[in-house]
């Protein structure tokens, strides 16, 4: 679990990221982000149900990416709110890809310095 401070809680941020906000994407992952405050940086993980239908892989893949994610968050720029929306097709990806994918997007979007 993230710490309460890094996690995205309210509807409204996510409708505001997903309106506004720039996305992200790889074979693996997109993330839509938006800069909000100037505060940590917000992480909200959404799995759809049409693309994943069983709730257990679902939170699999939850779990998974915010694991790769708390690896990093240090590193992490301040003042963004972000939105990581995994693929079925990762939970196949040993965690070092995952890493590096997560990195790779991350720096994309100019939230992690390279």
């Amino acid at each position: 679990m993230l710490p309460r401070a890094s996690r995205l809680l309210n509807d409204r941020d996510f409708q505001k990221i997903y309106k506004h906000g720039k996305r992200v994407m790889t074979p693996h992952l997109r993330i839509f982000y938006l800069p909000l405050a100037p505060t940590a940086s917000r992480f909200g993980f959404v799995v759809p149900g049409r693309e994943v239908k069983n709730i257990v892989e679902r939170n699999r893949l939850k779990r998974l990416w915010r694991a790769e994610l708390r690896r990093i968050l240090p590193q992490l720029r301040e003042g963004y709110g972000v939105i990581v929306l995994p693929s079925r097709k990762s939970l196949t990806l040993p965690p070092a890809a995952r890493q590096a994918e997560l990195a790779r997007v991350l720096q994309a979007a100019g939230l992690l310095p390279r």
